[in-house]
């Protein structure tokens, strides 16, 4: 296989290529116009930003705020003790505060941190235990209006 200064080939092992490989391939500079917006259009759309749902997806994001609805307020040590030691329970922590649903009050007097739902974080905790007595309570033969499906 002859290599060109601008050009490498490359042949799967099975030494056979797909026919759409033999087509020509276009730089940047060849592309239309159009196609050029498109592609910097689907760049700019594509963010390192997290999205809500993937930072409450995080392992024990909802069991704090639960935990948090139940026994408010809450000293952080006891979250450590009830919920998890797990190592990123701080950053689990800060992220509710970044979202608005909880505050962390530091006491010097006594060296604690305790833990309160905002109230934002209070309807949201309430929403979590809807969805679980839904999940837990309710038959599977009823509808979406409350009425019970014959089988």
């Amino acid at each position: 296989m002859e290599c060109d200064d601008n050009k490498v080939d490359k042949v799967p092992l099975n030494g056979t290529l797909k026919k759409s490989t033999l087509k020509q391939v276009h730089t940047y500079d060849e592309l239309p116009e159009e196609v050029r917006a498109a592609l910097m259009g689907r760049l700019s759309r594509r963010t390192n930003k997290e999205t809500t749902l993937a930072k409450m997806d995080q392992r024990f994001m909802m069991t704090v705020l639960v935990y948090l609805y139940h026994n408010r307020p809450a000293l952080k040590s006891d979250i450590h003790a009830d919920v998890s030691r797990n190592a990123s329970m701080n950053d689990r922590l800060m992220t509710l505060v970044s979202l608005g649903l909880v505050k962390v009050y530091n006491t010097v007097r006594y060296n604690s941190n305790y833990i309160v739902l905002t109230p934002k974080g209070q309807r949201v905790a309430r929403m979590i235990e809807e969805m679980m007595n839904v999940i837990e309570n309710e038959p599977d033969d009823i509808d979406e209006f409350g009425i019970r499906r014959e089988i």
